[in-house]
């Protein structure tokens, strides 16, 4: 995919989100803060940036890479390649586990770096509310927590 596709999806994807942000309802909004909403966007996003200009090319790359490896070890000497890949099936299922392990490490690291960064953006846009009220104490307890 040439780099115009990938902006021209990115934009439409930015432009989508937008849109469907703006149709909420306000009782929506009430009930999650508008910087965590932000932070979750944000890094949604960002990773589909990432997967768009990067693992699609370095994926490509290092399947062809292993097919090459596959190929001379075949060629080098056919029982003792037999013999590496009977391995496979334990860096398969260890694979799958660790997945697994990191990607529900990955969901709760995400979950409270959207609330983090939520409750930060909300705090700075409202420091002068926070300053009048003097709740400093509070909202830093509440940033903590």
């Amino acid at each position: 995919m040439p780099a115009a596709d990938h902006q021209s999806v990115l934009h439409l994807l930015r432009t989508t989100l937008f849109e469907h942000l703006q149709s909420l309802s306000l009782s929506f909004y009430d009930q999650y803060k508008v910087g965590r909403l932000m932070s979750v966007m944000s890094g949604d996003i960002q990773a589909i940036t990432q997967l768009l200009s990067n693992v699609v090319i370095v994926g490509a790359q290092d399947l062809l890479i292993l097919f090459g490896i596959v190929l001379t070890l075949l060629f080098m000497n056919v029982k003792l390649s037999l013999i590496t890949f009977s391995i496979l099936p334990a860096i398969v299922v260890t694979a799958y586990t660790l997945r697994r392990i990191i990607r529900d490490r990955y969901r709760e690291w995400a979950r409270l770096a959207s609330i983090t960064n939520g409750a930060l953006a909300e705090n700075i846009s409202g420091v002068r509310v926070t300053q009048a009220f003097v709740r400093e104490g509070v909202n830093r307890q509440n940033l903590t927590c």
